[in-house]
């Protein structure tokens, strides 16, 4: 599901708080009832039915479960781990901004208040004394107190925009997303139950190579969560402090493509000097090691067009650009 959390301030535009920030997320809900995170874009991993699929679907898919009872599950979730630091992240964001410009503030209406007090006082003591100044005291003091009110006005605004308002989470969107599994199973094409498991051990031992590659280059590397959409590992020079952001893809020898989704090329091309490639030619046998290649600025002066999720790339032309990790 897809859902919106809006963060308010007390500020009133035609009877209506003016928005401060929005955030979307989505949330994935089992039929068990078991709320998580898919990361930033899951569905870039996904594609609409055809219409053959569809009428294999037809009397097999349940999605009474899908219902009311998942909205309220995933409105739930979102109160709990995405309003609650949303709102907090901005809240300090905009404390932060409201402090400093209440002092700027102060400090420059109070020394223009300060300055008009000494002349009101300067000019009373001319015209006691029988002098005619250009200016008299009384419009002086006028100018003292119409500071001293834009003070309490402008600290008034401020203090409404720290008035912070969190909304409830709305869902906007909703799927059911059926597994491959299941529409390989009804055209008759029931899937390997190897072949996960391969999938899972040959990315477990190519993320394994690469962490081992970035120890011995001198960096600390991260590994991500599973469902990070950007990278797998992060990596920290401990000298310089600077971050490598590493995607790994890892294959086994008869794999002939690989691909990159859309929101990996963007970040690639977003931050080039640190975003790396890892190809990882992973052995069929068990104990022999992985050959990790990295690629840096590989998708330098691509373009893709807007509906496209996901870019194909041919194993052995990586491999013959690749060089060693850097």
């Amino acid at each position: 599901m897809y859902l919106d959390h809006v963060v308010t301030d007390g500020r009133l535009v035609n009877g209506a708080r003016q928005v401060v920030s929005r955030r979307f997320q989505y949330v994935e809900v089992d039929r068990c009832g078991t709320a998580s995170d898919p990361g930033a874009e899951p569905y870039l991993g996904y594609e609409s039915p055809t219409a053959e699929q569809e009428s294999q679907l037809s009397g097999h898919l349940d999605a009474a479960w899908a219902g009311q009872t998942a909205e309220l599950v995933a409105r739930d979730w979102a109160i709990e781990h995405l309003a609650g630091p949303h709102f907090e992240s901005v809240a300090a964001v905009v404390q932060n901004r409201v402090d400093r410009v209440s002092e700027a503030v102060r400090v420059r209406l109070e020394s223009e208040i300060r300055y008009w007090d000494r002349r009101t006082n300067e000019i009373k003591a001319q015209e006691i004394a029988g002098g005619k100044p250009r200016l008299n005291s009384g419009r002086a003091r006028a100018r003292a107190d119409e500071l001293a009110a834009r003070l309490l006005r402008r600290r008034a605004e401020l203090e409404s925009e720290a008035d912070l308002h969190s909304s409830p989470p709305t869902v906007v969107a909703a799927a059911v997303v059926v597994p491959q599994g299941l529409l390989d199973q009804l055209a008759g094409a029931p899937p390997d139950p190897t072949a996960a498991a391969d999938k899972a051990e040959t990315d477990r031992r190519a993320v394994a190579a690469v962490m081992a590659a970035e120890r011995a280059l001198g960096r600390r590397p991260t590994e991500q969560e599973h469902a990070n959409p950007g990278f797998d590992i992060m990596s920290v020079d401990p000298e310089t402090g600077d971050h490598c952001f590493i995607e790994v893809k890892g294959h086994l020898p008869r794999t002939e493509e690989i691909h990159v989704s859309a929101r990996q090329v963007r970040q690639a091309q977003n931050d080039p000097e640190r975003w790396r490639l890892a190809v990882v030619s992973v052995p069929d046998e068990p104990n022999a090691k992985p050959q990790v290649r990295y690629l840096v600025e590989p998708f330098v002066g691509m373009t893709m067009h807007a509906a496209q999720t996901n870019v194909p790339l041919n194993v052995n032309k990586l491999l013959a650009d690749a060089g060693p990790p850097s």
